[in-house]
């Protein structure tokens, strides 16, 4: 594999410096967020114990004060 070939491997290996619409890409990545997000908080919310919710409180309290 040439010098070309890797570029953009080694520190973004998921290729995004290699993306010439930065726009597109930030409205693409929003869009999978939006899509992935809320299920995985809703399986963790389905999978917290209890010890995890009351952490999770503490942190959002002192998150607050700040």
């Amino acid at each position: 594999m040439s010098n070309i070939e890797k570029m953009g491997v080694v520190e973004d290996p998921l290729g995004f410096s290699l993306v010439k619409d930065k726009h597109k890409l930030a409205s693409d990545l929003m869009q999978i967020r939006l899509m992935l997000e809320p299920q995985i908080a809703s399986l963790a919310a389905q999978n917290a114990k209890p010890d995890d919710i009351e952490r999770l409180g503490r942190l959002c309290d002192e998150k607050e004060k700040i």
